[in-house]
């Protein structure tokens, strides 16, 4: 069977950050059950088109996932395994934010399967989190990371950012030094400024340099993703092969089988009409980005 990486978008937030560009839509109560129904409707609907796949791999990102409720991520998964050819061996990835998780999470996520936790962690330096009204509590993720290791799962990822205004090589240094006292598996890196190339590939090299220090080494041609010896996520694997993806929720480019289409990135409508291919898909042809 054809391996195949699935990734579930949930745009829920109630957050403003200053550097963010994603799609977003407040998290009220009746947009958590919309959007879960959706998803569900979704996944009965795409499981005809996958045929033949193995899911080897799902991913939960958008931020904050985590609102959408720890139950519902869990009816999820479980309608994923009852509709589609889930491997055995499935890696599931949740990426999640400071001050969304909690023991009762931890513990449903020992039962749902995951293998990996992402936190999105855009600084770890107090002043640049406060100015960049970035999400959740810093302090926060050293308790995550204790509960993680009592409870599992054993991956932990990190995803950083860097270029933003106000940022310096002194500070940039202070966040990666405390990214790696958390002993990371990988660290992703992300650009989200445009500024002279000089500068953002010193930035680059500093974070390559003491990275490659605590044993995380660059796994992609891009530079932005260190990872231990044997722990690159396996997403990451499928996607730098070139695999097929199906991508779920509302603005998700999918690849199956040579058929390339993306879905509106109007979460009332992806909501109102999923049930409707032919009124959610709005793009077909384009190349997906599995990054």
């Amino acid at each position: 069977m054809k391996p195949l990486l699935i990734t579930i978008y949930v745009p829920l937030c109630g957050e403003h950050c200053t550097f963010c560009n994603r799609l977003t839509t407040p998290s009220t109560m009746r947009m958590v059950t919309d959007y879960t129904h959706a998803l569900l409707t979704e996944i009965a609907s795409a499981a005809e088109l996958c045929e033949g796949y193995s899911v080897e791999t799902i991913r939960f990102t958008g931020g904050t996932p985590l609102l959408l409720g720890g139950t519902n991520l869990a009816t999820i998964v479980f309608a994923l395994k009852k509709h589609f050819c889930v491997s055995p061996e499935v890696e599931i990835t949740l990426e999640t934010v400071t001050d969304k998780i909690d023991e009762h999470n931890f513990r449903l996520f020992e039962r749902m399967g995951v293998t990996a936790l992402e936190f999105f962690v855009p600084t770890l330096v107090s002043a640049e989190h406060a100015a960049l009204e970035a999400p959740g509590t810093l302090g926060h993720l050293s308790a995550h990371n204790a509960m993680r290791k009592f409870y599992g799962p054993e991956t932990l990822g990190l995803h950083l950012l860097y270029g933003f205004a106000g940022q310096t090589a002194q500070t940039w240094q202070r966040t990666l030094d405390k990214a790696c006292s958390y002993d990371p598996a990988y660290v992703r890196l992300e650009q989200v400024a445009n500024m002279p190339d000089a500068e953002a590939d010193a930035l680059a090299k500093q974070a390559a340099t003491t990275l490659a220090a605590a044993g995380l080494t660059e796994q992609d041609k891009t530079g932005q993703l260190f990872a231990k010896p044997g722990k690159m996520p396996h997403w990451v694997t499928l996607a730098q092969t070139g695999a097929d993806q199906l991508g779920l929720g509302a603005g998700m480019v999918s690849k199956v089988d040579e058929l390339v289409y993306r879905t509106t990135g109007d979460v009332a409508r992806y909501v109102a009409d999923v049930a409707d291919p032919s009124r959610v898909i709005v793009e077909v042809g384009q190349a997906p980005s599995l990054y």
